[in-house]
C-alpha cells in the first residue's frame, strides 16, 4: 500500500523543508551539499508517560521502496532509529538498530535481539550531531532548535546522516508505542521526504568558512612611512655631523 504525506510549502525557522505525515509527527529536513548529509529533525507530538512513568518507545524507520510495510515483503530487516527511556530519572536516548520480521508477530526473542543490536545513534558511523529534547522529562527545560514545531509534549530528535549523493526521495515510516517496552503501537504510518537543499545559513553552521582580506594599500602606506622615517633620520644625522665639523674649525679643535 502506498501512502503519501502532506508537505507544507512553508519552511521551518531552521530553513528546512517541513513534512507533516500526521498530527503526531512533524519532520524537518534538507540536504547539506557541503558535508553530503541529510540534516533532519523529527518531532513526535502528544507524547505522554505511561503508568510506569516512562515515555513510550518512538521509531523512525527506513523503507527500501514506496511500499508501506514494516519490513521488506521479500525478507530482510528494516533499519530504524529507536528512542526509549530506561528510567524516570534519565533522558530518552536514541539508538540505531534493526526491525526484525519476527517483531510483526510480537516475538519476545525478536524484541530482545533488537535491544541487543542497538547502539547509540551518535556511535553509528553514518550519524553525527545527534541531540534529543524531551521537555516533559528534562528538569532544565531545553530550547528546541525549532521552537515553533515543538511543545511541552513533544520529543524532538535531531541528527545529520551521511548519504552517498543527494537522494531524490527518502521513504520513511514512524511509530509511537503504547508504552515503554517494545510491542503494540498507538499509531504508525509511512511518508516520503524530498531532499531539498539546505539554506546557506543552515549549511555554514556545520562547516566554517573564515575569510580574511589583506589590505595591500595599508601595507604600502606603512612601507612608505618607514622609508620616509629612515630618510628623515639620515638627513638629521648628516646635519649633526656637518655642524660638529664647522664648530671644530671655528674653535680650533
Amino acid at each position: 500500500m502506498k501512502q503519501s504525506a502532506d508537505i507544507s510549502s512553508m519552511a521551518a525557522p531552521s530553513g528546512k523543508s517541513v513534512t507533516k505525515p500526521s498530527d503526531r509527527v512533524t519532520v524537518e529536513s534538507c540536504y547539506d551539499e557541503i558535508i553530503q548529509s541529510m540534516d533532519m529533525s523529527i518531532h513526535f507530538h502528544g507524547v505522554e508517560a505511561g503508568s510506569n512513568g516512562l515515555l513510550p518507545w518512538l521509531v523512525l524507520g527506513y523503507r527500501p521502496s514506496d511500499l508501506c510495510a514494516m519490513t521488506p515483503p521479500y525478507g530482510g530487516v528494516s533499519p530504524i532509529v529507536l528512542v526509549t527511556q530506561e528510567s524516570k530519572e534519565s533522558m530518552p536516548k536514541a539508538h540505531a538498530t534493526s526491525l526484525l520480521p519476527e517483531a510483526k508477530s510480537f516475538s519476545d526473542s525478536a524484541f530482545t535481539s533488537m535491544y541487543t543490536l542497538a547502539k547509540p545513534l551518535a556511535d553509528a558511523g553514518e550519524y553525527m550531531d545527534v541531540s534529543l529534547e524531551a521537555p516533559m522529562v528534562s528538569t532544565n527545560m531545553q530550547m528546541a532548535r525549532s521552537v515553533s514545531l515543538g511543545g511541552e509534549d513533544t520529543v524532538s530528535l535531531h541528527f545529520k546522516q551521511s548519504v552517498e549523493g543527494k537522494p531524490e526521495v527518502m521513504n520513511l515510516m514512524y511509530a509511537i508505542g503504547m508504552n515503554s517496552g517494545l510491542g503494540f503501537h498507538k499509531t504508525r504510518g509511512c511518508f516520503q521526504i524530498q531532499a531539498t537543499s539546505c539554506s546557506k545559513t543552515s549549511s555554514t553552521e556545520s562547516v566554517g568558512t573564515d575569510k580574511f582580506t589583506i589590505d595591500i594599500s595599508g601595507q604600502e602606506e606603512d612601507v612608505d612611512a618607514s622609508a620616509n622615517l629612515r630618510s628623515s633620520a639620515s638627513v638629521v644625522s648628516v646635519s649633526v655631523v656637518l655642524m660638529l665639523s664647522i664648530a671644530a674649525v671655528t674653535f680650533g679643535l
